[in-house]
């Protein structure tokens, strides 16, 4: 279901999120001075100074989010298929599976940046599934049409093993960590990724009696999301659970027939998105729900960067910044 809104949802004609599919680092303070603990969770390190000024802002609880135009790019002219299902940042760049007019063949696109603007764009490799992209920061993970690991290391692209029953889905930031899922969902494994192999690869959540599909994962939590019917509509949630396989939060998100457009997972926070711009923010470490805040962004994926800061594609052809 989820895939065909992918398919069905984004811009005719151009480019375009865990999560994050990948993880995260950094974060903290617009005005460049050490950002204070948060009430909950764990302290984020001061942001980069920010020359430009916010395009908007918007209050959740007690925080205010900063949102940033990138600029640098003029996507409407770009002439690529939006064929992708998922986006993925690291500090650089931006990465998702697409292909221009005419191309037979789906590649996997890198987008860069500076802090506050775009800066190029091209594919780096060819790709296959666009279910598969992760990202630990560093390397970014990918599936071909032989159905073989590959990765990009932000120079090079390389050709790993034959895939087999298994796909990568969320990486450990700093490590060689992939947690992956069977084809029906039923079960995730974790494994080390090693040359193209995932190798070790053991069970570290059992069966649930819900299908789960991991859309985020670090040292501490694996996120995977699902679908629970409630007063006959079907609602998306996401659950967290600890390194050894125990449930420690649920954050339930948007029915699906709201156009939910995915989440993202931050160093403190769990946002879900839905079309018309409505961000549903939950305390991480608490999963106690902050604020459902609306505004006028049309956010179609989203990707954590590092920290609190979330890239964010919107449907009017544009990339911002959310500083949450």
């Amino acid at each position: 279901m989820m895939m065909k809104r992918v398919a069905a949802g984004i811009l005719a004609g151009l480019l375009a999120t865990s999560l994050f599919a990948g993880c995260g680092g950094g974060g903290g303070s617009s005005s460049g001075a050490p950002a204070k603990p948060a009430a909950s969770g764990p302290a984020v390190p001061k942001r980069a100074e920010v020359k430009t000024p916010p395009t908007t802002t918007f209050k959740f609880g007690e925080h205010e989010a900063k949102v940033y135009d990138l600029k640098g790019i003029d996507l409407k002219q770009m002439e690529i298929t939006p064929n992708f299902g998922r986006l993925v940042a690291t500090k650089e760049a931006m990465y998702f599976h697409a292909k221009k007019k005419g191309d037979k063949d789906q590649a996997l696109w890198q987008v860069k940046f500076d802090h506050e603007n775009l800066t190029g764009i091209g594919p780096v490799g060819l790709s296959a599934d666009i279910a598969v992209l992760a990202t630990n920061g560093k390397n970014v993970y990918c599936e071909s049409r032989e159905q073989t690991f590959d990765w990009y290391d932000g120079k090079t692209f390389h050709t790993g093993k034959k895939n087999t029953a298994i796909r990568p889905i969320a990486a450990v930031a700093g490590q060689d960590t992939i947690y992956t899922y069977t084809k029906m969902g039923e079960t995730i494994t974790k494994g080390r990724f090693d040359n193209g192999e995932i190798k070790d690869a053991k069970e570290v959540i059992g069966k649930q009696n819900f299908n789960m599909t991991p859309v985020y994962a670090d040292d501490k939590e694996i996120f995977v999301r699902s679908e629970v019917k409630k007063d006959g509509k079907t609602v998306e949630f996401l659950a967290s659970f600890d390194t050894n396989g125990k449930e420690l939060h649920r954050f339930d998100g948007f029915p699906s027939n709201e156009n939910p457009y995915g989440w993202t997972v931050t160093a403190n926070y769990v946002v879900h998105v839905k079309a018309k711009g409505v961000f549903r923010i939950y305390d991480r470490a608490t999963g106690k729900l902050i604020a459902d805040v609306e505004t006028k962004l049309k956010p179609y994926r989203m990707a954590t960067i590092t920290g609190n800061d979330v890239l964010v594609y919107d449907l009017d052809k544009r990339f911002y910044r959310v500083d949450f």
